[in-house]
């Protein structure tokens, strides 16, 4: 062969290798703008951008016709006939078997460029290990779920308890006030022990031992160190009562120390009181308005509630402004609020430890079923057969739509 003949093999060479990657790629642009089309629409396209003659088009059109649909052929076992036979070897048609360009016929090429991908095995395998994790969380979340979670007033006492915690809205500010005051609610009993045995018995050796745990707790807030303190120095002064009545009334009033020094919150508050002037006083009115407001309905009767804290005004300014509420809500509006959350916590506080709980295992949920969405996305039904299990709706679905929102706020 001569140069001319090599150089006019090689241009020729150089051509057929354009028009197959011109070919290719405008078929992927096809089948990516057509995704959602019908086979015959798809075909229809091929012709519209002069990759099929109009006697081409006509024969692939009673070849994909003759086709059996998939869907059909699984659910109906019926036999799809074409419309028209297709051409015989040897006819005007048999150019549909010869290769386009490659080493692949027209028909392999267009019936490859109609069939949908298969998801890959691994895939299939994660996502249904993940499935089978959101089932177990969803099993969870119907064991958490209370009936009480449905309770107009638990959901706004919840929604409160949020915003709270997010410091933002009506109670910005208001959160380290309303924990001081939370633990007393809940220890309300112990502190009433401690203030009436320091404003009541008064013999030298009580003084002592009064005098010797302010030391203490002046020299640390650690509950351990407390404790290990108290049993150092308070203890051995037990000895030295005389009778047993005021033996006990210490022996009490030890027991209710070291019940309020198990928590932080519980330190700052017997500093608190040690500040404040007639905190014995101070401490009867607060317990009466708590155990009002606490144990009877005026705790979300809001007019009623106003009412009552208004006669309590001045106790409740005094005591709040020792604990650090700032003063902008250090008053009547103020301390209405927090009376209210607080006979709401008083209520609900057990269902809404367990409501968290059940937020907590949501949020799980959500990770896991948002990992099986994003599988969902990257495999879309146009372009992947999906397996059966790809169709399923999520178990536990109506339980996270259901608390949604609160996961969301919690987002803040």
């Amino acid at each position: 062969m001569d140069d001319a003949a090599k150089i006019r093999q090689l241009e020729q060479e150089n051509q057929k290798l354009k028009t197959q990657l011109q070919q290719t790629n405008v078929l992927g642009f096809l089948k990516y703008q057509f995704a959602d089309k019908s086979p015959g629409d798809r075909l229809r396209s091929l012709l519209e951008y002069g990759l099929l003659t109009d006697q081409e088009f006509d024969s692939l059109r009673d070849y994909v016709a003759a086709s059996p649909d998939p869907a059909s052929q699984t659910n109906n076992n019926a036999e799809v006939k074409p419309t028209k036979e297709r051409p015989a070897d040897g006819e005007s048609g048999n150019f549909w078997k010869k290769p386009l360009f490659g080493d692949k016929s027209l028909v392999e090429k267009v019936t490859t460029y109609f069939a949908k991908q298969t998801v890959p095995l691994a895939v299939v395998d994660r996502y249904a290990q993940l499935l089978k994790n959101l089932e177990i969380k969803t099993i969870s979340l119907k064991r958490l779920e209370n009936n009480r979670f449905s309770d107009q007033e638990f959901l706004d006492f919840f929604r409160i308890r949020i915003v709270i915690n997010l410091n933002i809205g009506a109670f910005k500010n208001l959160k380290p006030t309303i924990d001081l005051l939370e633990f007393l609610v809940f220890s309300l009993e112990s502190f009433v022990i401690i203030n009436e045995a320091e404003y009541l018995y008064r013999s030298p050796t009580h003084l002592k031992i009064y005098q010797t745990i302010a030391t203490i707790l002046d020299e640390s807030a650690n509950t351990t160190e407390i404790l290990l303190g108290m049993k150092d120095q308070v203890t051995p002064l037990l000895k030295e009562f005389k009778t047993k009545e005021g033996l006990e009334i210490a022996k009490n009033y030890i027991l209710a120390i070291k019940e309020v020094v198990k928590n932080p919150n519980g330190v700052k508050l017997l500093k608190i009181f040690r500040t404040l002037q007639s905190s014995y006083s101070i401490l009867l009115s607060t317990f009466k308005i708590i155990n009002e407001v606490l144990k009877q309905p005026i705790g979300t009767d809001l007019n009623t509630l106003e009412q009552r804290v208004a006669e309590a005004e001045s106790t409740l300014h005094q005591l709040c402004a020792a604990m650090g509420m700032p003063s902008n809500q250090n008053n009547l509006l103020g301390h209405v609020k927090v009376m209210h959350f607080l006979a709401l916590d008083y209520r609900h506080k057990q269902a809404g430890d367990e409501f968290t709980n059940l937020l907590g295992t949501l949020k799980k949920w959500e990770q896991i079923a948002g990992e099986l969405n994003k599988i969902k996305e990257t495999y879309p039904p146009n372009d992947y057969e999906l397996p059966e299990s790809f169709k399923q709706e999520l178990p536990g679905l109506g339980i996270y739509q259901k608390y949604q929102s609160f996961l969301n706020l919690r987002k803040v």
